[in-house]
């Protein structure tokens, strides 16, 4: 394996996920979105993070589809489950807003209310991702029918009872904190803010930098 976070394993990662679920699954708007937005968001900006250590969350997306890729495989979980977990986790952060988290917190406040991207992540938002390139999906998830696809997906994404009730082994592949959601989240943004080039920005403004 190349670093974990070089170009080179973010194409062979890419080249993964497409053969798995079809040609056309990175090429639908949803997930093109993702691409313009930051993994960080502002603290890119304000930590003056390098243009060479900043990801988007399609980069985050791709990685943590296939780690729940392999993770089913690891665990030898059936190919039908398999797809519909890895095209969950292909998918968890379609309703990320711009500069990710760091303007979610913005829009709370200017709301009032607690409103978060998973919160507004519904069966019908699935729908419409899906919609797009659903043609080019494996038969075994065509055969499903966009609306049970959809529906499956959103449970295994919100709710761990379903989850585990779908198979007893996903019960914590989403929203835990040992996943490949938080895995690849905490790597990136330690390599990112731990970089040296960041770290010296950091200390020239008085600021402790992660150790």
């Amino acid at each position: 394996m190349e670093n974990y976070f070089s170009h080179q394993e973010a194409i062979q990662r890419e080249k993964v996920i497409a053969s798995l679920l079809g040609k056309n699954i990175l090429e639908g708007e949803s997930m093109k979105r993702l691409q313009h937005v930051s993994f960080l968001g502002v603290l890119n900006i304000v930590t003056d993070v390098p243009e060479s250590l900043r990801f988007s969350r399609y980069e985050h997306s791709i990685s943590v589809a296939y780690l729940a890729w392999l993770f089913c495989q690891n665990l030898r979980i059936k190919e039908s489950i398999s797809l519909v977990t890895t095209l969950a986790a292909l998918i968890h952060d379609i309703t990320h807003p711009p500069f990710s988290h760091s303007s979610e917190v913005y829009l709370q406040v200017r709301s009032g209310t607690n409103t978060k991207h998973t919160s507004i992540l519904t069966s019908q938002k699935i729908a419409k991702v899906l919609r797009e390139v659903y043609k080019s999906l494996p038969d075994v998830l065509q055969n499903m029918g966009i609306g049970a696809l959809s529906d499956q997906i959103h449970k295994l994404l919100t709710d761990r009872k379903e989850r585990k009730k779908y198979h007893p082994y996903l019960a914590d592949i989403f929203e835990t904190p040992f996943c490949p959601d938080t895995f690849d989240g905490i790597n990136r943004a330690w390599y990112a803010l731990g970089s040296n080039e960041t770290k010296y920005f950091l200390m020239s403004k008085g600021i402790k930098p992660l150790e």
